[in-house]
């Protein structure tokens, strides 16, 4: 997901799905809605419960031949393996999505996916290879307008770009994703990049602009509610 959602309601409208589909009898329905509850648990941090119905859920779109679900959940999967700083397990889990999704032409471009295999690569050091997979993120997001794929794509491609020594296009990078963040209200991921370009600041030596990108992010994550 796009990591801009309520948790709490999310959670609320997953679980009344999950009762409906088990007063209907739809074990594919609710198989998704307990993966998806999953998605709404890891946002809220029970992270042992989360794991435990995502991995759940996977199984499941494999035994029911649900191949939306699966690539889903393996892209959930290997983010957490992300998270965990496994990058070569991870990107198996990626690879395996991919395939899937090369096999069903319905299943468009993969922002998720890629945006793990981005931070994946990141993670391991692999900055040429990352910065060329965040470009394309990047076109693939603004050629289907879609905002807050690019502006998460900008944030990490602002993080490689750091990563490398190219200060300037890293600025930059999080300069635009902090203008599509306020435009689209995507108060997470604004927090994220003030967060990052008030660390270059800081590092600089700016601490004026440090202070007060330091005081709009933290602005920011108390609006999002995230904890």
């Amino acid at each position: 997901s796009d990591g801009e959602t309520d948790a709490a309601p999310m959670r609320r409208d997953w679980e009344a799905a999950l009762k409906l589909a088990q007063a209907l009898g739809d074990k594919k329905l609710e198989n998704r809605a307990s993966g998806e509850l999953g998605f709404a648990l890891f946002l809220e941090g029970d992270m042992g419960a989360a794991r435990q119905k995502v991995a759940g859920a996977l199984m499941g779109a494999m035994m029911f031949g649900d191949t939306g679900a699966q690539i889903r959940y393996l892209a959930a999967v290997g983010h957490a393996y992300v998270q965990l700083g496994s990058y070569d397990d991870a990107l198996g889990y990626f690879d395996k999505a991919l395939k899937i999704a090369a096999a069903n032409p319905d299943a468009g471009y993969q922002f998720v996916v890629n945006e793990g295999r981005l931070q994946a690569f990141r993670g391991m050091g692999k900055l040429d290879t990352a910065e060329q997979l965040a470009n394309e993120i990047i076109a693939e997001a603004r050629a289907r307008q879609k905002h807050v794929k690019e502006t998460q794509a900008l944030i990490t491609a602002g993080t490689v770009e750091n990563a490398k020594g190219d200060e300037a296009k890293a600025i930059e990078d999080f300069q635009t994703a902090i203008d599509l963040a306020q435009k689209g209200h995507f108060t997470r991921l604004l927090a994220d990049a003030q967060f990052y370009l008030e660390d270059i600041y800081r590092k600089k030596g700016d601490l004026a602009k440090a202070e007060s990108l330091a005081a709009a992010a933290a602005e920011s994550t108390q609006n999002s509610g995230d904890r």
